[in-house]
């Protein structure tokens, strides 16, 4: 049994958030040799199952880096919220270092108004994801009566972000750049990674075969459950070189690359 482990951004999706052709009828051709095909991104799970249902084959999706599992029809398998302290450092340092900051539970991305993108930005940002502007003092009972997937923060100056997970170090949390502007906690033992690992042990999948692509930080877990891991050409040197091989970049389909590769090598 073999397993195609995706990521979206960076990795299946081009720059413009569209998925090649040709990554759809690799996808679509390894669904025909009995592969199954699992979405892992740190997107919400509404956009990533958008996606996911593009490919008209079964499988799964793996969103918020982690922190909820669903089926092919969106029916949720898992999820785990973060800590309340944690959640409430991170929005406070969030807040000090003026960075964006969303917050996720499985049905909708909030997004402080007191940051600094505007809405229309936002949409510009992250398509295909239902979106809410709430203000600070509203946080505490959306995490009561909800609960908090993710947490992300958007930075340009990368120091920053270093900064702010150094001081968050302490917390019951996982965090991860999922791109360099972007840092994220999930709860703790929260990673595309485990989640990979619990979801294949939940179906009867233990023993299949597990082919990972990605580009970032946040892939790396996901990379460490993987018998081959296919970095993309546009993908960080952290992740490149702990690859088996590097593919095209994600403007050039190498997705599709990388699924071809495999099945030719297992006819040698």
């Amino acid at each position: 049994m073999d397993v195609f482990a995706i990521d979206l951004d960076g990795t299946l999706l081009t720059d413009d958030k569209e998925i090649a052709v040709e990554n759809v009828k690799a996808i679509q051709y390894a669904a025909q040799k009995g592969a199954t095909t699992i979405i892992v991104t740190g997107r919400s799970l509404e956009s990533a199952l958008g996606y996911f249902q593009c490919l008209e084959v079964p499988g799964f999706v793996i969103a918020l880096n982690g922190a909820v599992i669903a089926n092919a029809r969106g029916q949720i398998m898992f999820k785990k919220e973060i800590d309340f302290f944690a959640m409430k450092q991170m929005i406070n340092l969030g807040i000090k270092s003026h960075s964006t900051i969303w917050l996720n539970n499985e049905v909708t991305n909030y997004q402080l108004i007191d940051s600094s993108l505007c809405k229309d930005q936002v949409k510009q940002q992250k398509p295909m994801t239902r979106y809410q502007q709430i203000h600070e003092n509203e946080i505490d009972e959306i995490f009561e009566t909800q609960g908090v997937l993710k947490i992300a923060l958007k930075n340009a100056k990368q120091d920053t972000l270093e900064r702010i997970r150094t001081n968050l170090d302490h917390c019951k949390a996982t965090l991860v750049k999922s791109d360099t502007e972007y840092l994220e906690m999930m709860a703790e033992t929260i990673s595309k990674g485990e989640s990979l690992h619990y979801l294949l042990s939940l179906v009867g999948m233990n023993e299949a075969t597990i082919i990972a692509f990605g580009d970032q930080e946040n892939d790396l877990s996901l990379f460490q459950q993987a018998t081959i891991k296919f970095a993309m050409g546009n993908a960080i040197e952290q992740v490149k070189k702990v690859s088996s091989a590097i593919l095209p970049s994600n403007n050039d389909a190498g997705v599709s690359q990388g699924i071809y590769r495999y099945y030719a090598s297992k006819m040698h």
